[in-house]
Order: structure tokens, then C-alpha cells, then sequence
């Protein structure tokens, strides 16, 4: 029977116990030289023993004894981490961040430029968000049970130094002489995000001068003379609520909005209160934006709007 024949035979598909049964090795081996013809040089160091996977485990411990590990491995130019723990009891005390910058340092000088993590909604995203981590990507309902699998990457210092040179803005707080400015991005940032607002520029030049004369503030950020964002927020007792983030359209994709939000949190916002922050649902873009600099989701709004 010819190959072209064999394909309009009828396909027959079982269910084999393990991948031990015969014809096994057969998929693996049409695999391997797919590969093979596809990456051939990488294939190649796979097989070479200097670039096997290398362990890296961490135990740290005080006068108590063990209060916590990391597992890790590092292979070609990625740290891997598989589990870090630290003993109930001992958490919120640095023992984690210790843990995870001694895992990156020896990362580093063993010539990794990432690292990756994969965790659970309920362990610790936001902990290696804090830590520099961006999500990749995420899987809803992993555990069948309604809770996401979160996969996060990060460029290891001395890479993050060489690939991407840290952004020099300059920010400054915002007066009323900028309000004119202000509301011709607050228009833009309305158009990109299809918001039904439907003010004009005049209107919100309005808008924005009671704002910052009364309970919020306006913060502009520069570079190489331009503005190329600006944020506004509200700060209460115990939250800061970020009401806009807006970056001009031909500076996005460069790290401006995430250098923003670094400035503020380390120089203008207060470490122990809470931040929120609101996006349309429409917005994925905005919405994956704020998931990789650090917030999750805690309510959804729903309307039923009026019959016309």
C-alpha cells in the first residue's frame, strides 16, 4: 500500500498503558529528529554533559533550626525554581527574599539571564511580582477548582543591566498650568480604552483643575524634554487609589509605564497601604499591564444600563 493510500485508510486510535508499549519510541524518535532538523545546533548541546541541568538548593536556617528552602535548577542561560517554602511561623520576615536573591546570585554566576516560576494564585504570584517577576501567561481553573496557575519570568540583574539600560524619567508633580495638557491625554487615554465618556477637551481641562485642587494629584513624567505619561491618583488613609495611567502611543512597548509605577512606589507612595485600581473589562491590554506590575483581581463592577 502506497503512503498516499495509507493516509485515506481508516485511523485507528488505543489507549496504550504507558509510554513503554510498543511504538512508543517511535514517536519520540519522530520528534527528536524533527527537532533535530529544526534547532539542530541547541539539540546538540542538550546532549553535551557540560550543559546537563545543575541543582541549585538552598536551606536556610537561625537558632531554631530549618526556617526554609529553595529548589531550584539552572540549565544553559535559565534558573528554574520549583519550590520555595518558609516554615509557618518564620514568613514575613525576609527569610524568602533572602532565599530567592542568593538563588538568582548564583544563577548569575553560573551565566544564567532568567529565571522562571510557575505557582498557584493562593501561593505566591505576588510575592515574585515584588521581586521584579512579570507574568508570561496564566492557565484559569488549573486545579478544577477555580484557581489560576500564574507563569512568571524575570531578566536576571546583570542581563536586565546590558538588555534593557534603566529609564531615566523625570517626574514632576503636576499644577494647575498643566491642566491644558493633561486633558488632551486624558482625551487620548478615553479614545484608546473605549470609554463611553464623552466630554471634550475643554470639559475635561475643567475636570482636571478641581481634581488636583482638591483631592488628587497629578504626576508628570519626562523624557529627553517630552512628556510621555502621567498618572493620577488619590491618596486616603489606608489606599491609594490610581485613577489613570496614560502613556503617549508612540513611547509604549519601551517600559515607561513600569518604570512609572516603580518611581511611585518607591518615592511618593507609602509601602503600607493598599493600591487599587479599576479597568474596563474591554481592556485586556490595560488589564495585563496591571496584572505584570503587581495587582490582582478583588471585585468586578456590573451595570444594567437604562432603556433608551
Amino acid at each position: 500500500m502506497n503512503q498516499e493510500a495509507s493516509r485515506l485508510a481508516p485511523l485507528k486510535i488505543v489507549a496504550a498503558a504507558d509510554t513503554s508499549a510498543a511504538g512508543c519510541h517511535l514517536v519520540r524518535q519522530w520528534l527528536r529528529e524533527h527537532n533535530v532538523t529544526a534547532n539542530p545546533e541547541f539539540m546538540e548541546r542538550l546532549q553535551q554533559p557540560e550543559h546537563a541541568a545543575r541543582p541549585l538548593v538552598l536551606l536556610a536556617s537561625d537558632a531554631t533550626g530549618l526556617v526554609g528552602g529553595l529548589f531550584a535548577e539552572t540549565r544553559f542561560a535559565w534558573l528554574r525554581i520549583s519550590i520555595m517554602a518558609v516554615r509557618p511561623g518564620c514568613r514575613s520576615q525576609g527569610i524568602g527574599a533572602a532565599l530567592l536573591a542568593e538563588a538568582e546570585r548564583e544563577a548569575v554566576a553560573r551565566g544564567c539571564q532568567h529565571a522562571y516560576v510557575d505557582t498557584m494564585e493562593y501561593q505566591a504570584p505576588r510575592f515574585y511580582l515584588a521581586h521584579g517577576y512579570r507574568i508570561a501567561g496564566e492557565i484559569p481553573n488549573w486545579d478544577s477548582r477555580g484557581h489560576r496557575k500564574f507563569f512568571l519570568t524575570k531578566i536576571l540583574p546583570h542581563a536586565a543591566a546590558a538588555e534593557q539600560p534603566r529609564l531615566a524619567l523625570r517626574y514632576r508633580l503636576a499644577t494647575a498650568d498643566d491642566c491644558p495638557r493633561l486633558a488632551e491625554l486624558n482625551r487620548e487615554l478615553i479614545r484608546d480604552e473605549g470609554h463611553r465618556n464623552r466630554m471634550t477637551v475643554p470639559e475635561l481641562e475643567q475636570r482636571m483643575r478641581g481634581w488636583i485642587a482638591n483631592e488628587y494629584r497629578a504626576v508628570i513624567f519626562e523624557h529627553d524634554g517630552e512628556v510621555v505619561a502621567y498618572v493620577l491618583f488619590r491618596e486616603e488613609a489606608q489606599e491609594i487609589y490610581l485613577r489613570q495611567l496614560f502613556v503617549v502611543a508612540h513611547r509604549r512597548g519601551h517600559g515607561i509605564g513600569h518604570r512609572a509605577i516603580e518611581i511611585l512606589r518607591s518615592r511618593l507612595w507609602p509601602p503600607n497601604k493598599r493600591l487599587t485600581v479599576a479597568a474596563l473589562t474591554a481592556n485586556s491590554k490595560a488589564i495585563r499591564f496591571w496584572h505584570s506590575v503587581g495587582f490582582q483581581e478583588y471585585a468586578i463592577s456590573l451595570e444594567i444600563l437604562p432603556e433608551a
